[in-house]
């Protein structure tokens, strides 16, 4: 999707994998995975980082990225 492939854009420098949805990766720091519902009209986000701050820094910019 477009939102998707925004993210492919601003998250080029991590390493990325497209088998489900989107997973991009920054070893020993922080991942995300999001992928759209097959049977409903959302997406579902999955945000790891090694710290609490860095994990909610991490969640807005995406979440401001897909609105």
């Amino acid at each position: 999707t477009e939102k998707i492939n925004k993210l492919k854009e601003v998250y080029v420098t991590g390493a990325q994998s497209s088998l489900d949805g989107l997973l991009v990766e920054y070893p020993n720091r922080w991942w995300f995975n999001i992928r759209p519902s097959n049977t409903e009209p959302i997406a579902r986000l999955v945000v790891e980082a090694n710290s609490p701050e860095l994990l909610k820094e991490k969640i807005k910019k995406i979440k401001k990225i897909i609105k």
